[in-house]
C-alpha cells in the first residue's frame, strides 16, 4: 500500500489549517498576546508573509516569502531547524533586510541569527536568502554505484580517482541537494568528457550520461550563487543600487562574497598556473571562473587558440563552470573557432561563451557621435544579431564580459542605447550575464562627483532577471 500520498495530503491540510489560523488571530485579535505555531517539514512552501505566527521549519525544506519587508514576517518569527532548512526572501533586498531588522525574527536551532556565525545571509537575486551555517560533515551530494551502493560527501574540496566516494571510474547516479554546483569529469585533472550540474531550486536526482556512467575520475561540488543576468566589469562604488549582482575584475585578486559574486578570471597565459588555481579553489564561494581575456589582440592576452588550448586544462582543475577566453568583437567567429575545434578535438568542456561587443564595425566608418533614435535601434539590433549568430554557431549561453555605445559615443548616446539594449539583454534567452565596461575618456561613467549619473540609471532601468533558471522549478 503506498502511504506517500495521504501522508503529504494530511500534511498539507494540517499545514492549510495553521496559516488560517494565524490570518484567524489577525483578523479577530488575540488578547493573550500568543502566536499560532506552523512546522514545516521536508516541503517546499511559498506564501506571501506570516501574520501573528511563530514558523519553525525543519528537515529540507524552503519556505519562500514573497512579500515586501514589512509584510513577511508580521509579529511573526521563523526558526530554522538543521542545515537544510532554509529562508527565501526573493523581494527583501539586503538593505530592506538590515532596515527592518528581519534579523531578529529568525533563529537558528532555537539561537538568534548571527549573520557569519550559524548562518549566512546571502543574495537571492534581488532579495536575500538565509541559510545555517553548515557542517564540515554536510552532505550536499549522495552519490550511487550501479548496484545502488550509496556514499556521502562534502564540500570544499576536490574528489579524485579513489578518493571519489563511490570509488574511481564508479560513480553510475547522485542526488544533489537544491543549491549547490557538482562538476564531473572523466580524467583527474578535470579533463576528457565532463558534465556541470545545477540544482538551483530543487533536488537533483540524476543517472549520469552513458558517456560518464563508470567513468568518473574528478568531481567537486560548491554553493550555487543566485545571481541576477546583470554585472559589471571592473568595480565601483554603489554596485548594488544599480542592480548588479556579479562584477569581475580581470584577474584573481578579488573574492566572492555572501552580498556581491565575484567571477574571477585567469586574464592571461601566465596566469594559469598551479598557484592561482589553488587560490581560486579556495574562494568558497566562487562557481565559475573567465578565461582568457582578448587573445587575439596584441595589447591583450595577445595568445594564439594552440597556445590558449594548451593552457586551458588548467582552469578546468579548478571544479568551477568555465567559460571560453572573450575576444575582440567579431572574432568568435575565427580565432574562438579555432579555440573551440582544439576544446573539442581534446574533449575539453567549455561551459558559457564570453563576448565583447562596442559596435566597432558600425562606428569606424562613419564616426556617428549622435545618433538619432533609428539608429540607436539599428545598433541594438546590430548588438542583438551579434548575440544570436554567436549562440547559432555554438550552442551555448552567452556572456557579455564587455559592451557599451563605442567610447567614441556621446553620455546621452550612452543612455539611450542602454535604454533599449538592456531590455534586449534581459529578454534575449541566448543571454546569461553581460557586464557593462566603463568607456575610457568618461563618455559613460557611472558615477560624477560620487553620485549615480543618467547613464547609471539606465542601466537600470529594467529590473534584472536570474542568469540561470531552474528548469525543474
Amino acid at each position: 500500500m503506498n502511504m506517500k500520498r495521504p501522508m503529504k495530503m494530511y500534511a498539507a491540510m494540517a499545514l492549510l489549517f495553521a496559516l488560517s489560523a494565524c490570518a484567524k488571530e489577525e483578523s479577530e485579535g488575540d488578547a493573550s498576546g500568543s502566536r499560532t505555531p506552523v512546522v514545516i517539514e521536508n516541503q517546499s512552501v511559498y506564501e506571501k508573509g506570516y501574520e501573528n505566527c511563530d514558523v519553525r521549519v525543519t528537515g529540507t525544506s524552503s519556505l519562500y516569502l514573497s512579500g515586501t519587508a514589512t509584510s513577511v514576517l508580521a509579529e511573526s518569527s521563523v526558526t530554522l531547524e538543521g542545515e537544510d532548512a532554509w529562508l527565501f526572501l526573493p523581494n527583501v533586498s539586503r538593505v530592506k533586510w538590515g532596515l527592518e531588522k528581519l534579523g531578529k525574527r529568525v533563529f537558528i536551532n532555537g539561537a538568534p541569527l548571527e549573520d557569519g556565525v550559524n548562518a549566512d545571509v546571502i543574495n537571492y537575486y534581488n532579495g536575500v536568502y538565509v541559510k545555517p551555517k553548515a557542517s564540515e560533515n554536510y552532505v550536499p551530494a549522495t552519490l550511487y554505484m550501479s548496484d545502488d551502493t550509496p556514499a556521502e560527501t562534502r564540500l570544499d574540496r576536490i574528489y579524485t580517482g579513489s578518493e571519489i566516494p563511490v570509488g574511481d571510474n564508479r560513480l553510475y547516479r547522485f542526488t544533489l541537494k537544491r543549491g549547490h554546483m557538482m562538476v564531473v569529469a572523466e580524467n583527474e585533472d578535470g579533463t576528457g568528457k565532463g558534465r556541470v550540474y545545477m540544482a538551483i531550486d530543487n533536488n537533483l536526482e540524476q543517472i549520469l550520461e552513458t558517456e560518464l556512467q563508470g567513468k568518473v575520475s574528478f568531481l567537486r561540488i560548491v554553493p550555487w550563487a543566485y545571481v541576477c543576468k546583470r554585472g559589471i566589469g571592473g568595480d565601483f562604488e554603489m554596485k548594488e543600487a544599480v542592480g548588479i549582482s556579479w562584477f569581475y575584475m580581470w584577474g584573481i585578486g578579488n573574492s566572492a562574497t555572501s552580498q556581491m559574486d565575484y567571477v574571477p578570471m585567469f586574464w592571461g597565459g601566465s596566469a594559469s598556473n598551479e598557484t592561482n588555481v589553488q587560490k581560486v579553489v579556495a574562494d568558497r564561494f566562487a562557481n565559475h571562473l573567465l578565461a582568457f581575456n582578448e587573445p587575439d589582440g596584441a595589447d591583450q592576452a595577445n595568445m594564439t587558440p594552440e597556445v590558449a588550448v594548451e593552457r586551458y586544462p588548467l582552469l578546468l582543475k579548478t571544479g568551477l563552470r568555465v567559460g571560453s577566453p572573450a575576444c575582440t568583437e567579431g572574432t568568435w567567429k575565427t580565432w574562438l573557432a579555432e579555440f573551440m575545434e582544439g576544446c573539442q578535438q581534446r574533449g575539453y568542456r567549455v561551459d558559457f561563451i564570453a563576448t565583447h561587443w562596442y559596435d566597432w564595425g558600425n562606428w569606424i566608418p562613419n564616426q556617428n557621435t549622435d545618433p538619432t533614435d533609428a539608429q540607436i535601434d539599428q545598433m541594438v539590433a546590430r548588438f542583438k544579431k551579434d548575440i544570436d549568430d554567436c549562440y547559432a554557431k555554438y550552442g551555448l549561453p552567452i556572456w557579455i564580459t564587455e559592451f557599451n555605445a563605442n567610447r567614441g559615443r556621446s553620455t546621452d548616446t550612452q543612455v539611450r542605447f542602454l535604454q533599449k539594449a538592456i531590455p534586449m539583454l534581459e529578454a534575449n534567452p541566448h543571454v546569461e550575464r553581460y557586464a557593462y565596461f566603463q568607456p575610457l575618456g568618461g563618455n559613460g561613467d557611472f558615477l560624477k562627483n560620487g553620485q549615480l549619473t543618467s547613464v547609471a540609471m539606465a542601466y537600470n532601468s529594467t529590473p534584472s532577471t536570474p542568469a540561470v533558471k531552474d528548469s525543474a522549478h
